[in-house]
């Protein structure tokens, strides 16, 4: 595509120009190529084009909704004001949580317990391994505090500022498998290794990164990347400003990227609904051999490329947009592709599982 018709195409989307306007200049540039402004219409006139730009506008709708509340929550340099991660100890203490016993930096928790890790200020890293829990730090000081708290079934590791002008330190925790594990952390970047328990982890102002890992996972940041080298049974995943890459084989998928490309390798979908969007980069997603699904893809600022033996559909590619439906197998399952500022690519592969390594993200 020509400057001419890149420009004729934003003055089209700003509503400059009608389509009918477009039409006849990008006619003028292709010398008379009736069947490029015939096409162009349609492409315009499609229903995809409506439900891609409505799609993602509910995307960056979410995703500005959660860098507002980031920002909001960040620290100021190493200001922490008000003392949150204190008041959030106290808080807990009031609502009927009681301490547990520690040995040293180490405490016991049972296999069906859910684990809460709260941690302001200070990037965390944890590790699944058989045993007693253990915390561990990167510094001394008497700045910060730590303690874990219980009440039930439910255990709180808080780790938080006790003075208005303090720093808190880097947090190393092992855990055993647990029912569920839940991290918030704000101000930093969070990263895991050989982790089995279902995880639920928000990230404010950093990056996820997970090896070895499987389960359920449910991940959120906002100002950093998110990437998962593992086989779990599902991915549920938004960044804001950063891409998401999953390497290993997954079997749910609901995915979100603004400001990211999206990368998926390896997809066994049989059943349920899928969807994967990314407003600012592409998509790229491998599927296995066995998936059964029905695939309904649309970009707007790149095009679709479908590298799919057996799969029913064609690919349609016009002036920086691309579109296709189809199927692969039965087509049991289903995934909507939705990219925005980038192409989509999708292919098969036969092989099924992850490497160790460093996600790509």
């Amino acid at each position: 595509m020509g400057d001419e018709e890149r420009l004729i195409l934003e003055m089209l989307r700003e509503g400059k120009i009608s389509v009918e306007d477009a039409e006849r200049l990008l006619g003028a540039i292709g010398k008379g190529n009736d069947r490029a402004g015939s096409g162009f219409s349609s492409i315009l006139e499609s229903s995809w084009w409506e439900e891609v730009e409505r799609s993602l506008g509910e995307t960056l709708s979410k995703v500005e909704d959660r860098i507002s509340r980031a920002v909001t929550d960040l620290p100021r340099g190493s200001i922490r004001m008000p003392l949150r991660g204190l008041n959030r100890k106290r808080q807990r203490e009031e609502q009927g949580f009681t301490p547990v016993d520690l040995q040293g930096q180490s405490f016991s928790i049972p296999a069906d317990a859910r684990m809460v890790v709260d941690i302001e200020g200070s990037a965390l890293t944890i590790e699944e391994a058989s045993g007693e829990a253990h915390v561990s730090f990167d510094r001394e000081g008497h700045d910060w505090e730590w303690s874990v708290l219980k009440q039930d079934d439910t255990y709180v590791l808080s780790v938080y500022a006790n003075a208005v002008w303090a720093g808190v330190p880097n947090v190393s925790l092992r855990l055993p498998p647990l029912r569920s594990l839940t991290c918030q952390v704000v101000g930093s970047s969070m990263s895991g290794h050989s982790i089995t328990t279902p995880l639920e982890a928000s990230i404010s102002g950093g990056s996820i990164q997970l090896t070895d890992v499987a389960g359920e996972l449910k991940l959120n940041s906002s100002g950093g990347a998110i990437g998962v080298i593992g086989n779990v049974a599902s991915l549920q995943a938004v960044s804001a400003g950063g891409p998401v890459s999953l390497l290993g084989r997954v079997e749910s998928l609901d995915v979100r990227a603004a400001g990211g490309s999206v990368s998926i390798n390896h997809a066994a979908l049989r059943e349920g609904d899928h969807h994967v969007e990314s407003a600012g980069g592409g998509v790229m997603l491998v599927l296995n051999a066995d998936s059964e699904v029905a695939i309904d893809a649309a970009s707007s600022g790149g095009g679709v490329d479908v590298n799919v033996p057996g799969a029913s559909g064609e690919a349609r590619n016009r002036y920086g947009t691309g579109q296709f439906s189809g199927s692969l197998g039965a087509g049991t399952a289903s995934l909507q592709l939705r990219s925005s500022g980038g192409s989509i690519r999708i292919s098969v592969s036969e092989e099924a599982g992850a490497s160790n390594g460093t996600p790509s993200a």
